[in-house]
């Protein structure tokens, strides 16, 4: 799976792992994902817009998981 897409459902995971934890808005959610993203930039990439490895790296930083994490393939939790 290219980075892009692996970027794409790691973030699709986060935010419904957030969701089911009660973090139901956009604001809740870069609240909890941090300053790397806006409401707008979320719903972007949401949508399908590329996550560039600088946002990436940034949300693997605030949820303290490993480099890289955001771009590998398995299905991961959050």
């Amino acid at each position: 799976m290219p980075i892009q897409q692996a970027r794409q459902a790691n973030l699709c995971a986060l935010v419904d792992t957030l969701r089911a934890s009660g973090v139901s808005t956009p604001s809740g959610q870069v609240k909890v994902l941090g300053p790397a993203l806006t409401e707008a930039r979320l719903h972007r990439m949401l949508a399908g817009a590329a996550i560039p490895s600088l946002t990436a790296r940034a949300i693997e930083h605030r949820l303290h998981k490993p480099k890289g994490w955001m771009d590998t393939c398995e299905t991961q939790s959050a």
